[in-house]
């Protein structure tokens, strides 16, 4: 109960501070809008004890150009950059950068997929490089897919086999 009268009488004693400052507002030559307790030339008291909902202006926008998803039965081509079908990669630890080619541009809407050996590696993105780490010795295959944002295939590419060498793991 003491907290409760201690806060009380808080708030009643600065209370009064409070309606006795004031606060001014001014626009800069570049347009920035200033608010501050110290007058500058131009600026204009702003009254704080009006009761007023926060509202803001509605700036009027035009809306970016929506690029269309490519039909299923347009033919998209989406291929591979740096490695071809039946590749031979050499790498000690199994480290491959794939990169990839589609002759559209991809909408906001459309993102690639590397599958690998079958599998996804990884979030759809919009960049074009994938890079896989700690790939296995032996044969794998390699397939790109061009999807929508509810995961539709729109393009793939043919799957093209490639073939990791690494060094062996046994000791001699």
């Amino acid at each position: 109960m003491f907290r409760f009268i201690l806060a009380l009488c808080y708030s009643i004693a600065f209370s009064s501070f409070a309606t006795d400052t004031k606060v001014y507002r001014w626009v800069t030559e570049d347009g920035r809008v200033i608010f501050s307790d110290q007058p500058a030339p131009g600026a204009k008291p702003i009254d704080l004890t009006a009761k007023v909902q926060n509202v803001t202006e509605s700036i009027k926008t035009t809306p970016l150009p929506v690029q269309p998803e490519p039909s299923l039965g347009k033919s998209i081509q989406l291929t591979f950059l740096g490695i071809e079908d039946q590749a031979t990669v050499r790498n000690a630890t199994g480290q491959l950068t794939v990169t990839a080619y589609i002759d559209i541009q991809i909408g906001i809407t459309q993102k690639l997929q590397l599958w690998l050996d079958g599998n996804v590696t990884g979030k759809p993105q919009s960049s074009m490089q994938f890079h896989l780490t700690n790939i296995d010795r032996g044969e794998h295959t390699l397939q790109l897919k061009l999807i929508n944002t509810i995961g539709d295939v729109l393009s793939q590419s043919k799957v093209i086999t490639f073939f990791m060498h690494r060094p062996s793991q046994k000791s001699p």
